[in-house]
């Protein structure tokens, strides 16, 4: 009967004064369920309610701790940032339920895209970024156009729905804080759209400007 259960166990020693040992007590309590509520309030901590995707707080816990261990020890690591083209319309012509089976759609079909390895997170709103430790920006680009794809399949209640992704590269463009990486991915994406939606773009190192000529 305690195949499932979790129990805490306390034994104590039972002495005289003079230190002769009379026997033992054992305090047997059963955590079950207390550890299981535990566990509920941290994920709903880290989780996003709608998506069940992680959230914002554990998106910035996770990619602090992934750039750090790329700078520090020269590891891979991409980001992809990405929202769903014209997402206003599907909460302005057909209301924010639908808007939400949309958001719940693509969700989805990021956590079947990725791997298990990598951290998808809804940012805010309509954008999701996905952590993809040990990975450069060549496999980074290969994930973000199977999840494109995957997206551009969608039929959510009869609506098609596309998205445009920014992928960027930790080393490649010598990010060292999050928000580098994340600005970097941002300004893709936005060039993304300008180009069109539906598509995946790569940051690029921006090329330092050339110096003035002496006098």
């Amino acid at each position: 009967p305690y195949n499932d259960r979790l129990l805490n166990i306390q034994v104590t020693r039972i002495t005289t004064p003079a230190g002769d040992i009379l026997g033992s007590f054992a305090l047997l309590r059963d955590v079950t369920d207390e550890r299981r509520l535990e566990q509920r309030l941290r994920s709903l901590s880290t989780t996003d309610a709608l998506t069940g995707l992680w959230n914002r707080r554990y998106l910035d816990q996770s990619l602090a701790a992934e750039v750090e261990r790329s700078r520090r020890y020269g590891m891979e690591l991409s980001v992809l940032l990405f929202d769903i083209d014209h997402f206003k319309k599907f909460n302005d012509t057909y209301g924010h339920d639908q808007g939400d089976r949309v958001l719940k759609a693509v969700a989805e079909a990021t956590q079947v895209t990725v791997r298990q390895v990598d951290v998808a997170c809804r940012y805010g709103g309509e954008e999701f970024v996905v952590i993809l430790p040990g990975t450069t920006i060549d496999g980074a680009l290969e994930i973000a156009e199977r999840l494109r794809a995957r997206i551009a399949a969608l039929a959510v209640d009869g609506l098609g729905v596309t998205t445009t992704i920014g992928v960027a590269d930790c080393r490649e463009l010598g990010a060292a804080k999050p928000s580098e990486l994340l600005e970097a991915a941002a300004q893709a994406l936005y060039e993304g759209k300008k180009g069109g939606r539906n598509r995946v773009v790569r940051a690029l190192p921006t090329v330092p400007a050339a110096p003035a000529a002496g006098g």
